[in-house]
């Protein structure tokens, strides 16, 4: 995955990262009427421009108040900074890191988090989804239940209903505006609980 980590007086002001749902696309998960093509130009995918605005649109209409904000972008920082930071393989390559200052977008309305809270974030999310086995590229598709019953979250029910025949949480996260770390918890779940597994 490639991706940026915005900083603002040594505090993370915003992240993206490839494999990550960003901002516009998680706001338009919650209200697929946030943006009319009137309202804004189109913008290439993962624009700065196109991110704080849509987050100024959110707030001045209401679909989310200034703390839902916060942790809807906490939520991505801790995803870019997982797939950024966590290596998938144990010689995994770095093709290179570089450090620039760039013009940012990031107003008031965007939080300044702490390097080490999120990167501890990051690593606890990882470790529980080390438990599971599953890479975000992993192929996963639907099987016959074994069991009599499994009882599911609506959250979970969500993401089985997207797999078809066959999904990583790459593409159900994307698909759906979701979380990175999210979905690969509920695909892990579903794949305990005997209603998926991995594509060999």
């Amino acid at each position: 995955p490639s991706g940026a980590i915005y900083l603002d007086g040594g505090r993370i002001a915003f992240a993206r990262a490839s494999w990550v749902p960003g901002l516009a696309a998680r706001l338009r998960a919650i209200s697929a009427g946030l943006v009319g093509p009137a309202e804004m130009a189109p913008r290439r995918d993962g624009d700065d421009a196109d991110d704080a605005a849509v987050a100024g649109l959110a707030l001045q209409r209401g679909y989310l108040t200034p703390a839902g904000l916060h942790e809807l972008i906490r939520s991505i920082i801790v995803d870019a900074l997982l797939v950024l930071t966590v290596p998938l393989a144990m010689d995994a390559p770095v093709a290179g890191i570089r450090f620039t200052s760039t013009r940012t977008y990031w107003t008031e309305m965007f939080p300044r988090l702490g390097l080490d809270e999120v990167r501890e974030e990051a690593f606890r999310k990882a470790a529980r989804l080390a438990e599971h086995g599953l890479a975000p590229t992993t192929a996963m598709a639907l099987c016959d239940l074994r069991a009599p019953a499994a009882v599911l979250t609506r959250e979970q029910w969500a993401v089985a209903c997207r797999i078809g025949a066959h999904a990583s949480a790459l593409d159900l996260a994307a698909r759906r505006g979701a979380a990175l770390s999210d979905t690969l918890e509920c695909l892990g779940s579903l794949a305990r609980a005997g209603l998926c597994a991995p594509v060999r």
